[in-house]
C-alpha cells in the first residue's frame, strides 16, 4: 500500500503519522516494514505503535545472526550440520523459543 506524502510540522507528528499508516496496514491483514536510518524516528514510531498494543521487532541495524531469531537458527543448524555435541543440544533445548510450549516431557539425545 502506498500512502501519499505528507508534510509533518515536527518529528513527533511524523512518527505519529507513520505509526497510524502502519496500524491501518496491519488492520487490513498485511505486514509492515519500516526502514529508517534515524534511530530517534524509529523510537518515536515504536512508541506510537506501542500505544496501539503493537509490538515492534526493532533490529536497530544489528546483523541477523545477532538477533534472537538468528541465534536460535544457529543453535538449530549446529546439530543439523552433524556437529552434535551434548552442549549444543542442551543449548538448543534450553532456548527460550524452544520452551515456548513448556518443557519437553521426554527427550533422548543420541549419536
Amino acid at each position: 500500500m502506498v500512502f501519499p506524502s505528507l508534510q509533518a510540522r515536527n518529528e513527533d507528528e511524523e512518527g505519529r503519522a507513520i505509526a497510524l499508516a502502519a496500524r491501518q496496514t496491519l488492520a487490513s491483514g498485511k505486514s509492515v516494514g519500516i526502514v529508517t536510518p534515524d534511530r530517534n524516528s524509529a523510537r518515536r514510531i515504536a512508541a506510537e505503535l506501542k500505544r496501539f498494543a503493537i509490538e515492534v521487532d526493532d533490529a536497530a541495524g544489528a546483523p541477523l545472526f545477532q538477533s534472537p531469531a538468528g541465534r536460535l537458527l544457529r543453535q538449530i543448524l549446529t546439530p543439523a550440520a552433524g556437529n552434535c555435541a551434548p552442549v549444543d543440544m542442551m543449548a538448543l533445548l534450553r532456548h527460550r523459543a524452544a520452551l515456548r510450549h513448556g518443557p519437553p516431557r521426554y527427550c533422548a539425545v543420541g549419536r
